[in-house]
């Protein structure tokens, strides 16, 4: 039997089975810090479908949005930027059933059921999972780390011109989008 939970489900996961039988790897992982709040990072395949559903006693709820932002922000003076879509969840004939992205690759999903109700509506936010490296092979700027290859079970990334020593060589790795939504904010909240 299918495990109640939230799952993203279609073709644009690479893998498309029948609802009642997705793969553990498809479940949204609850967000420990508020309730009703799931994420997952996934690779999607452009120009292919997925939809949101939460499988709960045995009833089956798909969840549609309408777009209420469509963002492309800038992360130190405009070394990074991403880009991130926005969705109000909608149960009425405006909302999209089904979402896709432009480009093959790593995106995060989060869902905000907004159980604790101190937000102004229920909201998807989808954005890609761009990396980059920082550190002292590049002053603590950010370099874009490029895709290599990607498939339904992995993605692999690659530097080009960076050059690490190990005369104090520090650096880290890091995630673009997380900036967008880190922080004392427990929820998500409608971009200004």
């Amino acid at each position: 039997p299918l495990e109640d939970g939230v799952y993203v489900v279609g073709k644009a996961t690479g893998v498309n089975v029948p609802f009642n039988a997705p793969a553990e790897h498809y479940k949204m992982v609850p967000d420990e810090s508020r309730n009703g709040r799931y994420e997952k990072y996934l690779p999607l395949f452009r120009d292919e479908n997925f939809s949101i559903v939460k499988w709960e006693d045995g009833r089956k709820t798909e969840y549609g949005g309408v777009e209420i932002s469509y963002k492309s922000n800038s992360i130190d003076a405009g070394m990074l930027s991403y880009e991130y879509k926005w969705y109000r969840v909608a149960a009425d004939k405006e909302a999209q059933w089904y979402f896709s992205v432009d480009e093959d690759g790593l995106y995060h999903i989060i869902i905000d059921l907004n159980e604790p109700e101190d937000l102004d509506c229920a909201q998807i936010a989808l954005f890609p999972a761009d990396w980059n490296v920082r550190g002292t092979c590049n002053n603590w700027g950010a370099t874009p780390m490029e895709v290599e290859s990607f498939s339904v079970s992995e993605v692999v990334y690659s530097l080009s011109d960076v050059y690490f020593t190990t005369a104090g060589g520090a650096f880290k790795y890091e995630y673009t989008g997380i900036a967008w939504y880190a922080g004392e904010d427990p929820g998500i909240r409608t971009p200004s």
